[in-house]
Formats: structure tokens, sequence, C-alpha cells
């Protein structure tokens, strides 16, 4: 609970209060050892010892993954696991899997605390139109049950759905209730703080998005998912012009990629050297980056992005206009919106016409969260009164659904 605590608080005086947690826990006897390594493994994350806790929490995830992890926090420890150390297809089947047995179990307490991490697991590994549809039955279950904080939380994950989508104003109205909040969570505060900067920076205002990612990155909730907006931070300060402020934040992100040897931390990783390098050795990056297997497609798009942009400012129109088309595409499958705009100035600077990607987007793109997750279900063979109790609605609603979404 203490450790919990200082996570969500993140005061760097708690340094002290988490070194004393990780004696208390290699002292526990009996339960599980691969929980209680885990966790002290958390605690050495939380004060930046990478090399330390990525081992132990591989292992935890693995287990839970195998089906030897026992217990509703941890194997939310373990699905969390994942997405801390960048093992984001391991962490995100370990957390489907547990909510799938969570809404079997009925324990609706439980719940939203499942699909909170659920869903940031789909964020960081670009599915969002399904982390969107947990995040909002997540946020109504916990209003419902009087789960205020754990409302904040969700509402911080909602923010930065609603900047990728490019719902500039959701996005604002999001972080400014999380930010303002008395209770004051504070990485949810950091995350709100990455919405708004993404924002910035799809609108073009590098120098805002630089000062808010400044503050996300240095702060005291670097350590956790925020370690993923170091790409931004790097993206930033190239687009301003500043590439010694670029590599402030640049050795954790370092640190991250080489001890958990994540694909996506990889990827990203060599995206940043692409965009602080030069001429041969800023294009070798770029197609090492997109080269990494296993990287996520919302990333690779990111990069194929900035690539298309390197090239054609290096008059290599073709190849500009391959990469920018692929990523044009990719975001506007995996509904990431946001960034559309940039790619389509990009491609109309090239000339020609700008492809038109909406007419292959699947019709799911249509459907609102609440239908999608009733498809998602009504697609594996369930009843109407199946997918009203894995769902916790009426079968009434889960027929409406379906006759609204069928055509």
């Amino acid at each position: 609970v203490l450790i919990e605590a200082s996570w969500c608080a993140r005061d760097a005086a708690d340094a002290d209060l988490l070194a004393r947690c990780a004696k208390l826990l290699r002292s526990v006897r009996g339960g599980s050892p691969d929980v209680v390594h885990a966790v002290v493994g958390f605690t050495e994350l939380l004060r930046g010892g990478v090399e330390a806790a990525v081992p132990p929490m591989r292992n935890l995830l693995h287990a839970a993954r195998d089906g030897q992890v026992e217990g509703t926090l941890e194997q939310l420890t373990a699905g969390f696991a994942g997405v801390l150390i960048g093992e984001d297809a391991v962490g995100l089947g370990v957390l489907e899997q547990h909510v799938a047995a969570v809404r079997g179990q009925g324990a609706l307490g439980w719940l939203p605390y499942a699909l909170e991490l659920l869903s940031l697991a789909q964020l960081t590994a670009g599915r969002f139109r399904e982390a969107e549809a947990n995040v909002a039955e997540a946020v109504s279950l916990a209003a419902a049950l009087g789960q205020d904080l754990e409302v904040v939380v969700l509402t911080a994950i909602s923010a930065l759905l609603a900047a990728v989508r490019g719902d500039a104003a959701a996005g604002e109205r999001h972080a400014a209730l999380v930010i303002g909040d008395a209770r004051h969570h504070e990485v949810a505060a950091a995350q709100a703080s990455w919405a708004l900067a993404l924002i910035d920076l799809m609108a073009g205002d590098a120098d805002a998005a630089l000062d808010r990612l400044d503050g996300v990155c240095g702060g005291p909730a670097g350590w956790d998912v925020t370690v993923r907006a170091i790409p931004d931070h790097v993206e930033a300060a190239a687009r301003a012009g500043d590439p010694v402020r670029a590599r402030r934040h640049l050795p954790r992100l370092v640190d991250w990629a080489t001890h958990t040897k994540s694909p996506v931390a990889t990827a990203v990783l060599l995206r940043c050297e692409a965009l602080l390098s030069d001429g041969a050795q800023a294009e070798q990056h770029f197609e090492a980056s997109l080269r990494v297997p296993g990287c996520g497609p919302y990333d690779r798009a990111r990069t194929q992005m900035a690539y298309g942009e390197w090239l054609r400012r290096n008059r290599r129109r073709t190849m500009a206009r391959v990469h920018l088309v692929d990523a044009l595409d990719t975001f506007e499958q995996i509904a990431a919106h946001g960034w559309q705009r940039r790619v389509r100035a990009e491609l109309a600077a090239l000339g020609g016409p700008v492809p038109d990607p909406a007419a292959g987007v699947p019709v799911v793109g249509r459907l609102t969260p609440q239908e999608l997750q009733v498809v998602r279900h009504a697609a594996l063979g369930m009843s109407n009164r199946e997918i009203a109790a894995q769902l916790f609605l009426s079968p009434r609603t889960v027929g409406h659904h379906l006759y609204k979404s069928y055509p």
C-alpha cells in the first residue's frame, strides 16, 4: 500500500520510504516469490534502477502469461509490469485475460482498476478504439461505485486518447479536470500534461509542447509509462531548433531501451537519434527504426511521418511520399487522427493529390465505444444474454446496440 501511495503521489522525499519498503519486502516469508521480487523491482524502477528492476518484473509477467500467478492484485501487477518494461503484447494479453476473469466473477469493485490498466496497455500498443471503449465503461462504473480518485486516473487516460484522436477540445477539458483536482494524483497529472503537449505538437506549437514535456519527462512521474513521452520531447525540441535541450532526458530513454530490450523502446530510440542527426546518419537511424520487428503500428507510423518529413526536406520526393502515405493510412486505421493534418500538409507541400485513406477505413470506426464492445463479444459467438452478463448491461440494451451496428 505504501509503495502504491508513493507511486501515485510521487513525492521525491519518498525515496527513503521506497528503500525501506524494498528492504521489508525482501524479508517477506510465504506467498509467491515472483510477486515479492517483482514488487521489489517496481520500487527499484521508481528510484531509477532500471537494470535491477527489469528481470524480476519480467519473470512475474511471464509467470502470469503461463498461468502461474493467482490473485487479482498479483495478476494486475504482472500485466502492468509488461507495460512498464515495454513488453506490450505480453502485458496486454495478461490484462485481457484478467479483465475477462474479473467480469466472469462479477467483481464490480475490481473492474474499473482492471480496465484502467487494460486501457493503458491498449493505448501504448496503439489500440485506441478499444482503449476508449474500456475507459468509457470504467469511468461509468467507477463513478457509480464512488471511486472518485479512480475517475481522475481514468480521465487522464481519456485526455491522452482524445489528444491522439485529434479532439483537442475534449483533451483539454479532460486534462483540466485532472490537473485541477484537489487530490492531485501526480502520475495522472503527468499524463494529462502529456496529452496537452501532444495537442500542442500536433498544432505546430513545438515550444509550448517542449515546455510541457520538460515537466512530464523530468518530473517525479518520469519513470513509469511517461518514459514513453521522451520521444515526443525529443521531437518537440528538434522542431523548436534546440538540439541541446533535446538530449536532456534522452539518457533515461537509453537506459530503458538498453535494459528492457523492448522493440518499441529500441525503435523510438532510433527515431530520436535520427531526429538529432544529419545526412546519411539520420537516414540510417530512420531505416533501422523501421526494421525493428515487433514495434507497434502507432510508433512505426510516427517514425514514417518523421522520416517522410526529413526526406521531403532533402528533396527525396518519391520516397517521402511513400512513407507519408503509409503513415496517413495507418493513422486512419488506428484512429490516430490527430497526426493526419500534419501528414496532409507534408503531402500537399510535395504537390500532387493527397490520398483520402478514409475510403479504406473499416466500418468499425463508425461504432461508439459501447457498440464496439458489444460487437467484439458478438463476434466471439456469444449470445445477447452472455454479452449482457459480461458487460453488465441488460440483454435489451445489447440487442439495441447490435440492431444499430449490424447495418
